[in-house]
């Protein structure tokens, strides 16, 4: 009975295990870009060969998994620093937006109470001197000015809204990079992220072109007006999205929202390189089965 119940202990190892080719059928595939950057290419092929030598267990090959996960790990500690610093950055846009939306907000709300006190008063007082037969005309005088003055505090409003700007005070110009621009010397791109985003993606067909993630985040921002391109003016313009402090560049509300949208979208696209280390520990062979002896 007990070498019964050995066997049924040993048998859902028996039915999980995989031998080194089904395991290396179901592994996403891994850029060999991606390997390079990492230097990984050599222990991952030693890895390999002892694997189909049945030695996926032995010291040698610990040792060289050990090596496989401390990379992958520092060089995930690199694609966490840099989202945090895309972070910080668009939290600064979106700070300073905020600032520049309450002011036109108060703004316009002493502008509006303006123009409903004068027009309202010289409007009243028109529409009053127009009851008496002499004073009528300058009733419509008053009534043309109530309209006037309603008109330039709206044209005020408008010109007062467009010109409200402010510099952003961030360290970072995260977008520079991506975008060909230099960036400071607290934005430089982990050597990891700069290979994985000038990588083309692998579509496996089905995709008539590969696009490396970059690209596909410019044509984004041209196709949705976030950044101006060739002719087309409609957007923020490069140097606004890639300014510092030092520069002294004021931007606008519109300008920022633009630039704090752009930082999500490349935190999102830096964010799937994670997909990709994870792929590299998924590639390596799988530890030999434990063996289970019967219980005597």
């Amino acid at each position: 009975m007990a070498t019964a119940q050995g066997s049924a202990a040993g048998a859902p190892f028996a039915a999980t295990s995989q031998t080194p080719a089904q395991d290396a059928a179901h592994a996403p595939t891994v850029p060999a870009a991606i390997i390079q950057a990492l230097a990984l290419a050599p222990a991952l092929q030693q890895l390999d060969a002892l694997s189909h030598r049945g030695a996926a267990s032995s010291v040698e090959a610990l040792a060289l998994r050990q090596q496989v996960v401390e990379r992958v790990m520092l060089a995930s500690f690199d694609v966490d620093d840099m989202l945090a610093r895309i972070d910080a950055e668009a939290a600064h846009a979106g700070d300073s937006r905020y600032v520049l939306q309450s002011q036109q907000d108060k703004r316009n709300a002493a502008l509006n109470l303006a123009t409903f006190a004068i027009s309202g008063a010289l409007g009243t007082a028109g529409s009053a001197m127009q009851l008496t037969r002499n004073l009528d005309h300058a009733g419509n005088a008053l009534g043309v000015a109530a309209g006037v003055s309603a008109l330039t505090l709206s044209t005020v409003q408008l010109k007062g809204g467009a010109g409200s700007r402010r510099v952003l005070l961030s360290p970072y110009n995260m977008l520079a990079e991506v975008l060909g621009e230099q960036p400071n010397a607290e934005s430089h791109y982990p050597s990891i992220v700069d290979t994985y985003l000038h990588t083309p993606a692998a579509t496996d067909g089905q995709l008539p072109d590969n696009v490396a993630p970059y690209r596909s985040l410019q044509d984004a921002w041209y196709r949705l007006h976030r950044l101006q391109h060739d002719d087309d003016h409609r957007g923020a313009s490069l140097h606004s999205v890639t300014t510092e402090p030092t520069d002294g560049l004021k931007l606008s509300a519109e300008e920022l929202t633009d630039r704090e949208a752009m930082l999500r979208d490349l935190h999102g696209a830096v964010s799937l390189l994670k997909a990709e280390l994870r792929a590299v520990l998924l590639s390596m062979p799988p530890l030999a089965a434990p063996v289970v002896h019967p219980v005597p």
